[in-house]
């Protein structure tokens, strides 16, 4: 992943929807690392998103991105899944057809977990975002997750 780019694609997320980028360089004896935050509080969700680049002397390099979605009324994820494998036939194979719904969604959308919050839920990915498309891809698996988790 080229960090110019990364860098690039962050400022202009940011400044077409007219919101303000958080950066944040730190040097450690091992590395650097850059941390980016964007809040966008203009929609009925409020999304946090968090890129992380670590670069090491050792030359190991990682990245991260993790987006936090928020709602007034509070997206409780933990009541609605419940975690019922079947057991020895297929790894991550659930009982609960809406568990492994959002999984093949999360796949989908190259995401790398989901995890429940307080008031919501956090997407993590193995990556940071270095297209515009990554963005639109984030508001779409949200969409689809709240679809699900409402019905």
């Amino acid at each position: 992943m080229n960090w110019k780019v990364i860098d690039e694609t962050w400022k202009s997320f940011a400044k077409t929807h007219g919101l303000e980028l958080s950066i944040d360089d730190d040097n450690f004896f091992y590395g650097v690392k850059t941390e980016y935050s964007i809040n966008l509080k203009n929609t009925p969700l409020y999304f946090k998103f968090r890129g992380i680049l670590t670069k090491s002397t050792s030359g190991h390099n990682r990245y991260k991105t993790l987006v936090f979605v928020d709602a007034e009324n509070s997206i409780n994820l933990k009541d609605t899944i419940t975690d019922s494998r079947h057991i020895f036939i297929f790894k991550n194979h659930y009982k609960d057809k809406l568990k492994e719904s959002l999984l093949q969604d999360l796949r989908k959308y190259n995401a790398k977990s989901i995890l429940p919050t307080k008031t919501g839920f956090k997407i993590q990915y193995n990556f940071t975002f270095d297209r515009l498309i990554h963005f639109d891809q984030v508001f779409a698996l949200t969409k689809q997750i709240i679809l699900k988790i409402s019905s």
